[in-house]
């Protein structure tokens, strides 16, 4: 009811893949009606491979883990909990050591991206419906601007992420930035492209082509 959207078959059930992928992220839309304001279970018909998800991150002390074939929506989703659950956690630490880890992620992200040099780059990342294309412009070894080229997800969707991402991102200068809620694959499509423009590594979890910069002269 939460989740399930019943206008789609089973994501399984057409030949063609392209349409199985389409049907299994339509499928993926909230109820916002039900979810808005509330706490809710989340339950998942293809939760029992991730045995195989919570085995691995359990062994290698890390969410750094592959998805299950088959599964990979249920395998994202369940790491991403995980994750949450830890930065909730972490989230729950004395002052002292929240101003640590503080320190500790901002001297990360210099050095990250210290090695950006000023310029103008163009790269392009995967949203929803297809190509998202920015061009990213670096003053100071940081990133001063983010500007949206092209983009063919959905309006209302994309312009929900595109503001907070973009924001997110400079302020930060970084991609390590939270997606927004109701725009995933917008703000995925968002960070991967300036990755892509800047050459930092990022795995977009709507696609899993690797990220490729480009500098634009």
């Amino acid at each position: 009811v939460v989740k399930y959207t019943p206008t789609w078959s089973r994501s399984f059930m057409p030949v063609n893949q392209s349409q199985r992928e389409h049907v299994a992220k339509m499928k993926l839309i909230p109820n916002r009606a039900l979810l808005e304001g509330k706490k809710v279970a989340f339950c998942d018909d293809s939760i029992s491979p991730n045995n195989t998800i919570i085995s691995n991150i359990i062994s290698s002390q890390s969410t750094d883990v592959d998805t299950v074939s088959g599964a990979t929506y249920s395998s994202n989703g369940l790491i991403n909990a995980v994750k949450n659950a830890l930065s909730s956690k972490s989230g729950e630490t004395s002052n002292n050591e929240s101003e640590n880890n503080s320190n500790e992620e901002s001297n990360n992200n210099s050095e990250e991206n210290s090695t950006l040099k000023d310029g103008t780059y163009i790269g392009s990342g995967n949203g929803f419906r297809g190509e998202t294309q920015v061009k990213v412009v670096v003053k100071n070894k940081k990133i001063s601007s983010i500007e949206i080229t092209s983009y063919q997800d959905d309006e209302q969707f994309f312009e929900r992420a595109k503001e907070t991402v973009i924001a997110n991102i400079i302020k930060n200068n970084s991609i390590d930035v939270d997606t927004v809620s109701g725009a995933t694959f917008s703000s995925n499509g968002i960070k991967e492209a300036v990755a892509n423009a800047l050459n930092i590594d990022f795995t977009n979890p709507n696609s899993s082509s690797p990220s490729q910069g480009h500098h634009h002269h």
